[in-house]
């Protein structure tokens, strides 16, 4: 079901484009945040001279980025709300291509509210010609339970103080004083599906497109397929998201997918 970057894919009238965000730089870089001289005026991406093995170091200028999205709490949100990796951004700008060379023009992308989903948005954004706007939705948010929502970026701080082409009328289907409310990931579920199908009725028969974190994209990749009633037997099954990988595309016919 998932294609990578270079894979050509058409997109027609009623379908839905489904992006999981690009790698995280806590990914290759795990204890990037420690390593780092962070702080309002500066970013120093790593401490070179301590990797001492050449194919780290290889790996790090390969990989890490140059500058980085100013925020507003520094360590504390990027320590849990990490940015793109150098990967994760050239593997965006490439999706962005190839969503341009299908002739799409979206009039906005709909976004999960953590930096790595919308620096992604922000980059496929940036291919076209026309930069669709990018629309925050908290509903579609699958890492409420492990970030402190109060670490966000909000609406203002990402268009005046990063630059994100935000849509600044857009209403969120769940408002961020709430989003951290759910009792258990079965209940998140829910909600994120119920969220997802708002969405889609308010652009039928509009293309529409979602940038989404990996459990966000797990869950509506397994409603699209089976429905209302998919599940998992576990938490444990539910939250491994080995089959998720960054960077991946899914398109999916609207008359294909089993709704609820």
């Amino acid at each position: 079901m998932y294609s990578n970057p270079g894979t050509k894919f058409r997109i027609g009238e009623k379908d839905i484009l489904l992006i999981t965000a690009g790698q995280p730089l806590d990914v290759p870089f795990p204890n990037w945040v420690q390593r780092s001289q962070l702080n309002k005026t500066e970013f120093q991406p790593y401490d070179a001279a301590s990797c001492f093995l050449a194919f780290f170091i290889l790996d790090l200028f390969q990989n890490f980025p140059l500058k980085i999205p100013k925020r507003e709490f520094f360590k504390a949100s990027y320590s849990v709300d990490t940015p793109l990796s150098q990967f994760g951004q050239h593997t965006s700008r490439v999706i962005g291509r190839q969503i341009v060379d299908s002739k799409f023009q979206p009039s906005c992308i709909y976004s999960c509210p953590s930096l790595k989903c919308l620096e992604t948005s922000s980059l496929i954004s940036s291919s076209f010609k026309t930069n669709p706007e990018i629309c925050v939705e908290y509903g579609l948010w699958g890492e409420y339970g492990k970030i402190d929502a109060g670490l966000l970026i909000t609406h203002e701080h990402a268009k005046k103080d990063i630059g994100f082409q935000i849509k600044r009328n857009y209403v969120p289907q769940i408002p961020i004083k709430i989003v951290d409310k759910c009792e258990n990931w079965d209940e998140w579920q829910k909600r994120c599906v119920k969220t997802f199908e708002t969405i889609l009725k308010n652009n039928n028969p509009m293309v529409t497109m979602f940038v989404l974190d990996p459990l966000a994209m797990k869950t509506i990749t397994a409603f699209c397929i089976y429905g209302e009633n998919f599940g998992f037997n576990s938490d444990e099954e539910f939250l491994n998201l080995s089959a998720v990988p960054y960077g991946s595309c899914l398109l999916v016919k609207r008359n294909d997918y089993v709704s609820s």
